[in-house]
């Protein structure tokens, strides 16, 4: 990935905003995807989101919303299949109209004093519990992205159910209906561009690489952060319940309502938890079962036995 210096003045964000928004989604100004690196770790994309960084601008969900949402883009599309500006949600949740949205926390404030905004969208889970439930196994990884081939999906919406992050959302047509998703902007990788949403971000709050570039720029900025006297943390930078959208806070995740473990964790790592957690449980209550229909059984043997030894008048 080539460096790009990015640290932009409040009166730079305007000319970004406006100018250079358009222009990188022609692919005349988003930098270009060095291809350097030939192991499958370097092969993995991933996002860095620093959320210490970020200012609550929306500009990355215009973005995404007028890439995806162009008229005969490829899937996924956004419902709208428009070209023109989309006002950000008064209210961010991920829906049809939007793969991701930028959720303020009023409550809370960073060390320095400032507002706290989480990005929220597919993780791109390296363990996806929603690829586990797909009964047509639509759902597949390709570079550390989880994408979903439309032609296999028939509209069960497990996938949506077993999303810990609520990142799919179902896309409901004439008869027929899809879940949809951020997809990491697939067809602009290909053109060897950023996702349209790390394209405008004005102060570098979102990055994009291989995994093993995106995890070591996370701890890189926890020392910075730690050598300023503030908290750091990283979310799924780590291989157990890890996700390819890395996220940098100093404010505890727990507080930004991210999911619990228990949450994250996929179908095959599940059964065995829950065998052992709750197999002793079900070992008993079988044995139980058994011994109530024995007895019952004997129970009536004997009742037939004493009813033969009863005299007939």
């Amino acid at each position: 990935m080539t460096n790009v210096e990015r640290r932009l003045t409040r009166r730079d964000f305007l000319k970004v905003f406006g100018g250079g928004v358009a222009a990188s989604f022609m692919g005349l100004s988003s930098p270009q995807m060095s291809s350097s690196g030939t192991s499958s770790a370097s092969e993995t994309y991933a996002m860095l989101y620093d959320n210490t960084k970020c200012i609550g601008c929306n500009a990355c969900v215009v973005a995404c919303r007028l890439w995806n949402g162009r008229l005969g883009g490829r899937f996924p599309f956004l419902l709208e299949d428009r070209i023109g500006p989309q006002e950000p949600p008064e209210e961010p949740k991920i829906d049809e109209h939007h793969f991701l949205v930028i959720v303020p926390h009023p409550e809370l404030r960073h060390q320095d004093g400032r507002g706290v905004f989480q990005r929220r969208s597919c993780m791109h889970c390296v363990e996806p519990p929603c690829l586990y439930v797909c009964p047509t196994n639509a759902i597949y990884q390709y570079k550390g992205i989880n994408l979903t081939d439309y032609d296999r999906c028939f509209g069960c919406q497990y996938c949506v159910i077993a999303c810990p992050y609520k990142a799919r959302v179902f896309y409901e047509g004439e008869g027929w209906g899809v879940p949809v998703k951020c997809w990491f902007c697939l067809d602009r990788l290909e053109q060897g561009l950023y996702p349209a949403c790390v394209s405008v971000c004005p102060v570098g709050a979102l990055d994009f690489g291989t995994r093993d570039e995106m995890v070591a720029k996370a701890y890189a900025r926890c020392d910075e952060l730690r050598a300023e006297g503030r908290e750091a943390y990283v979310w799924g930078a780590g291989e157990e319940h890890g996700t390819n959208v890395i996220f940098v806070s100093d404010v505890p995740f727990e507080e930004l309502g991210l999911p619990e473990p228990e949450m994250r964790v996929p179908a095959p790592e599940a059964y065995p938890k829950l065998f052992l957690e709750r197999g002793g449980l079900a070992t008993f209550g079988g044995a139980a079962l058994i011994f109530l229909s024995f007895a019952l059984w004997r129970r009536s043997r004997i009742i037939k036995a004493k009813v033969k030894e009863i005299p007939r008048g």
